[in-house]
């Protein structure tokens, strides 16, 4: 039941959550170091073992607008019961307000019942390459748990390429309502048209 809850909450997660970036991250340069300390080592290494690739770096393009990924196609899991190649519902999502001094943005998408509250973000990368990291608490059934989703790819003048969105827990909290998948455990994203559009 649990899996089946969670795969209903990936498939809206975007459209569902928001994330501000209260979190004043002046002085990091956004090597590995800093993203394990964000995201724990343990969780990085699940993340970057299942293909996620992450752009370190403190000098990120500057993000601004809406974007859609259609269609959304899991790409990689630990997740026993998936299946690799299926398709999610799309998903639409904006990023503004970003700090390039403190390396921070703002996320926001809209829509859906699950309630999701942002704690943190940071964006990393170089050049075109970046990478988003956005932890959200999210609430089912009045129980909570710690998310981290990854927003990584590269920048063209229509949108991004090379896309991969992650979605991971962090800490369910003990799962006391049997409403969340076991932590360490999440997914990866790609667009199978290989081009996440600008709106």
């Amino acid at each position: 039941m649990k899996n089946i809850k969670f795969l209903l909450i990936c498939s809206l997660v975007l459209l569902i959550s928001s994330c501000s970036s209260d979190d004043d991250s002046g002085g990091f340069d956004r090597s590995t170091g800093d993203i394990k300390d964000f995201v724990t080592p343990e969780l990085y290494d699940i993340m970057t073992e299942l293909g996620l690739v992450i752009h370190t770096g403190n000098t990120p393009p500057l993000l601004e607008g809406g974007y859609y990924m259609s269609p959304c196609i899991l790409s990689a899991t630990n997740i026993e019961t998936d299946n690799i190649g299926a398709a999610y519902a799309s998903q639409t999502f904006y990023l503004s307000n970003m700090n390039a001094d403190n390396l921070t943005i703002d996320y926001a998408g809209g829509g859906g019942s699950q309630q999701d509250d942002g704690s943190g973000s940071f964006i990393s990368g170089s050049g075109n390459d970046f990478s988003i990291f956005l932890t959200i608490t999210s609430e089912i059934s009045g129980y909570e748990a710690d998310t981290v989703f990854v927003l990584s790819g590269t920048e063209t003048n229509d949108g991004f390429v090379d896309f991969q969105l992650a979605v991971f827990m962090k800490d369910n909290n003990g799962n006391p309502g049997g409403v969340f998948i076991e932590d360490g455990k999440g997914r990866i994203f790609i667009d199978g048209d290989e081009l996440v559009e600008k709106l």
